[in-house]
């Protein structure tokens, strides 16, 4: 109890000296008094600042947190005022994979969702907490055997980078090594069986939705293939990347294929305002879900690298009723975006809406988070 008191007492200290900070040197009024302190009080930085000196104090002491990710930030809105609020995750996994690494099996824990202060402004505001139990099969990855004259040629590069180091020509015998180390092209499969509640944040609506999902993806490792040329999503990044002087060459990522997922969710509710102003009872429906994946990188940056992100979601109930049709409770689709700097530093961007949303929102954040684990 008295390192949590210490720990308050640090927050509280170092607002004190942010809002010092941001005083003039003249006295303020009791109205500028209290403006300048809500805009201490509103500023996210603050209390991510303040989050990372406490996660830095406990992480040794509690593993669960090297896990767990809280970034504050605000949420802006068409048509609303800015609202502070946080993002939280929790992301972990156990996993299996078999001698010949062609199969894996995984359980995994993930919890995630947006809070806002006032709840009202809260743009996405869908709280899941799911269990995953997955399969995978992997097809290809595999590293291809050298000959005996490809592993003296190796040798013979070794020996020269050794003797090279720091000078130009490492770069040059570095890349010549690379061309005696070839994979093949991968394809993964998946097929997962999760339990889900989701739920707004202040809990008036919940459920529950156990499901059966399908992930696919692709990697094109294979040097000698053409496959990089058919990840088309990248090819702005590649532009990007070539204008920047981050590559040398419009060259599409090798392992930045979008992934997709999709199946289906069995949905229990069990408190739906929304579905009982519809329906005359809340009985079980089952709901198609997609998604899609892609993150790559898009520049560096003064040694700073920058990531871009998005993430495209369909949720749509399988033989809805006339009624939920016309109160457009059918279907619900979502679409983020996000780029972000290895130094926290982001922009973002999302549009749509989730399950229990009443209408589609696009919502704008700028800022600087500090990531309180290996959230990536």
């Amino acid at each position: 109890m008295k390192s949590s008191k210490s720990y308050l007492w640090v927050i509280f200290l170092m607002m004190a000296l942010q809002f010092a900070h941001a005083q003039d040197s003249t006295s303020l009024s009791a109205n500028d008094f209290r403006k300048k302190l809500k805009e201490v009080i509103n500023n996210p930085d603050l209390y991510n600042d303040a989050f990372a000196k406490l996660r830095s104090a406990l992480v040794n002491k509690n593993n669960f947190l090297n896990d767990f990710d809280l970034k504050f930030k605000t949420f802006q809105t068409e048509g609303l005022p800015p609202s502070l609020g946080f993002e939280y995750k929790y992301d972990n996994s156990w996993t299996k994979v078999s001698k010949e690494a062609k199969f894996a099996r995984t359980f995994s824990i993930d919890l995630n969702g947006n809070v806002a202060f006032k709840h009202e402004h809260n743009p996405n505001d869908f709280l899941e907490s799911k269990a995953n139990y997955s399969f995978d099969w992997f097809v290809g990855g595999h590293i291809d055997k050298n000959t005996n004259a490809d592993v003296d040629s190796l040798e013979l590069i070794d020996s020269l980078i050794i003797e090279n180091q720091g000078k130009p020509a490492e770069a040059v015998l570095r890349e010549k090594r690379r061309e005696y180390v070839s994979m093949s092209n991968m394809f993964y499969l998946g097929l997962n069986a999760k339990a889900s509640y989701e739920s707004n944040q202040t809990f008036t609506q919940q459920q529950f939705a156990p499901g059966l999902l399908v992930n696919l993806g692709f990697k094109a490792w294979d040097r000698h293939s053409d496959a990089r040329w058919l990840n088309i999503p990248d090819y702005p990044f590649a532009l990007l990347r070539l204008i920047t002087g981050s590559s040398k060459d419009f060259m599409p990522s090798r392992a930045s294929f979008p992934s997709v997922l999709l199946g289906i969710d069995h949905v229990i509710p069990t408190d739906d305002a929304l579905r009982k102003a519809v329906l005359t009872d809340m009985k079980a429906f089952e709901r198609f879900r997609f998604e899609a994946a892609f993150k790559t990188e898009a520049a560096v940056l003064d040694k700073q690298v920058i990531w871009f992100s998005a993430n495209y979601r369909w949720f749509r109930e399988l033989g809805a009723s006339k009624a939920i049709r016309e109160a457009d409770l059918a279907g619900y689709s979502y679409f983020t975006c996000n780029l972000a700097s290895s130094n926290g530093f982001f922009v973002s961007y999302t549009h749509g809406r989730l399950p229990f949303d009443v209408k589609a929102n696009s919502t704008y954040g700028l800022g600087f988070v500090y990531n309180l684990g290996t959230w990536k």
